[in-house]
């Protein structure tokens, strides 16, 4: 019997957590609701007190959600964006050592895929996460955010040209504090879906897995929250 090893990479959302500090997000908002003593559909339930139905509020780029190229206004919506681009073979490109504010180069990469590629010989790969471990060590923290290993907009560029559709991270996207979203710029710009806030990336064990990412069915919106696993066989 073969049994497959399940990998939840989902940050999740809960009341008041923290999102990426700037202008116009709002933390999430999850608030219980329960019907009153003097509601009449109350008397329905021979045991139970009271039916919960509670409600969230958020941002679609609340914890570990995808960007789609709308999001800078570059180009498809993430409900246009076909369900195969978030499911599928897909390549771990290890960057766990990297230190705080460490960039991670093109240089970086192509040494990495050299690695890798031996391993993944005929195998159609269109999929990409990135590790660092970051999240998993500083979520919660404002160094999460300020303090965060990032891509060069080289970087970027390279896994374009590499032909990835989907680059999934558990770090920063851009570089802390810069001015602009020059790496946003580089993958949206070109169409490639970007997975942010990726957290138990220090649980993979392979190079290659079985990619789960599946944003919630919101329509007319450049992102969403996502459940996101990977399968290791």
């Amino acid at each position: 019997m073969i049994r497959m090893k399940i990998i939840d990479l989902t940050l999740e959302i809960s009341d008041g957590m923290k999102i990426f500090p700037t202008t116009g997000y709002i933390e999430p908002k999850i608030k219980l609701n329960v019907t009153p003593e003097n509601d009449p559909l109350r008397g329905q339930y021979e045991t139970s007190p009271g039916m919960k139905a509670s409600y969230l509020c958020c941002m679609v780029h609340t914890g570990t959600h995808i960007d789609a190229p709308d999001h800078l206004s570059y180009g498809k919506k993430l409900h246009e964006i076909p369900i195969e681009t978030f499911i599928g073979n897909t390549v771990i490109i290890d960057m766990s050592k990297k230190a705080a504010k460490e960039a991670i180069t093109t240089t970086d990469l192509e040494e990495a895929w050299k690695k890798i590629k031996k391993e993944i010989q005929g195998i159609a790969i269109d999929k990409a996460i990135i590790r660092t471990c970051w999240t998993s060590k500083t979520w919660g923290t404002t160094e999460c955010f300020t303090d965060s290993p990032y891509l060069t907009k080289d970087a970027a560029q390279w896994l374009v040209k590499k032909g990835f559709k989907l680059i999934g991270l558990d770090f920063q996207t851009d570089p802390p504090g810069t001015i602009g979203r020059p790496v946003h710029e580089a993958l949206l710009g070109n169409g490639v879906c970007i997975i942010e806030y990726l957290t138990n990336t220090e649980k993979i064990s392979k190079k290659l897995v079985k990619l789960y990412a599946l944003p919630m069915k919101l329509f007319n919106t450049e992102a969403a929250p996502a459940r996101v696993i990977v399968i290791e066989d």
